[in-house]
């Protein structure tokens, strides 16, 4: 059996890939996608997030800010001699693209909450609910738990319970004006399903040579896998029907990502961990590295979507993904015995006779993609299948 030397592991999880050249707004939503992983990537524990979801949230936003806070977010979300007109179209196409089709599986919702006494502007609201399929809301922030309820609510509603538990309190006070909110999910099948039988407790290594057991399925069956350029990783493509490496994944190297494809398939023998993750995130400070401290300070202009002067006062994200061997899914898997594997193979990637053997045995990094874009990120150090605990960047 050969070895062969591995970095970090890259789980690609694709949904359609991408066809023909991509247009202008998909090089700006990948560019904000390099930024926004740059600015995550000192992040060490459990973690899923969305950059596509931030993306939106943000664009959506942008539309209510005028003169000096509408230009700081062109560099930012990669708009800027594009016409008004010009841009909702592409816009809309975009979301059209990845909100329309149900089959694949991304279930996401943005909101914007503004204070009860606030009067929102007619035509700022008819670009959100035309455009984002979303909508502006008054709430009454004097009472933080009434609104941290009655958001969880709506959102619930409108998602058939998707999202429950998404602010809590503690996000808000008696002086808080402005609220964004996104939430992102992925439920999806795999267009070659593990076998629940096969799934078995095996070996992972944790940070500081310590080592646990976690409930590992394995299939065989053809995919794409390999090693990417301008990174010191392996990866392997798994298709559905429909530290120091995550701080390489800079723009010009999330292209090797996006790039993946192999000229041909092989055999593989995968051996991948379930995993289940929830994360809440504060995306207050993120946001303001990326060049956007203006929009949360009293010198926001907010023009377009009020004519009262309001700042944000937070920006609050959710991510659910669950992977197991029917695929992502909002449930777990039937199977809940598993017998240890004290196998003493260490190696991630092996070759034996005509069959390559991929076993993901280390912390790993997981991209949801879909034509050619990162929709949800997540990071697994550690595999298990609680909710995370809320991620708030500092």
């Amino acid at each position: 059996m050969r070895k062969l030397k591995v970095g970090t592991v890259l789980i690609i999880l694709n949904i359609i890939a991408v066809c023909g050249e991509p247009s202008w707004i998909y090089k700006n939503v990948n560019k904000f996608i390099g930024d926004f992983h740059e600015v995550l990537a000192s992040e060490s524990n459990n973690g899923a997030f969305s950059a596509l979801g931030t993306w939106l949230l943000l664009s959506m936003t942008y539309h209510g800010a005028a003169e000096k806070t509408r230009n700081l977010f062109h560099p930012v979300i990669g708009h800027g001699p594009e016409s008004r007109r010009t841009i909702l179209k592409a816009q809309k196409e975009f979301i059209k693209t990845f909100k329309g089709d149900s089959s694949s599986g991304l279930i996401w919702i943005n909101k914007i909450y503004l204070a009860d006494d606030i009067t929102i502007n007619p035509d700022f609201n008819k670009i959100v609910k035309s455009i984002f399929q979303s909508s502006a809301r008054n709430i009454d922030f004097h009472d933080p738990i009434e609104a941290s309820d009655t958001i969880n609510y709506q959102i619930d509603d409108e998602t058939d319970s998707t999202f429950s538990k998404i602010v809590i309190p503690a996000d808000f006070n008696r002086k808080t004006q402005l609220v964004l909110v996104n939430a992102i999910k992925f439920t999806g099948y795999w267009k070659f399903p593990f076998d629940a039988s096969k799934t078995r407790k095996e070996k992972f290594q944790l940070g500081g040579g310590k080592t646990i057991y976690v409930p590992t399925m394995s299939a065989t069956f053809m995919c794409d896998a390999g090693t990417l350029k301008n990174i010191p990783a392996q990866y392997v493509v798994l298709l559905f029907k429909v530290k120091a490496i995550e701080e390489e994944l800079k723009n010009e190297k999330l292209a090797s990502i996006r790039n993946w494809k192999n000229k041909q398939k092989q055999k593989y023998h995968v051996q991948l961990p379930k995993f289940k993750i929830e994360s809440n995130w504060n995306l207050d400070e993120p946001i303001k590295n990326l060049g956007l401290k203006n929009i949360f300070t009293n010198d926001a202009n907010f023009g377009r979507m009020t004519d009262e002067s309001v700042s944000v006062d937070k920006i609050l994200q959710n991510v659910k993904i669950n992977v197991n061997e029917k695929g992502c899914s909002s449930s777990a898997s039937s199977s809940s015995s598993y017998e240890n594997n004290d196998s003493n193979e260490s190696s991630t990637w092996s070759h034996k006779k005509s069959t390559l053997s991929v076993r993901v045995d280390r912390p790993f990094l997981v991209f949801i993609m879909k034509k050619g874009v990162i929709s949800l990120s997540a990071r697994i150090t550690k595999p298990c299948f609680c909710r995370y605990k809320e991620s708030i960047i500092e």
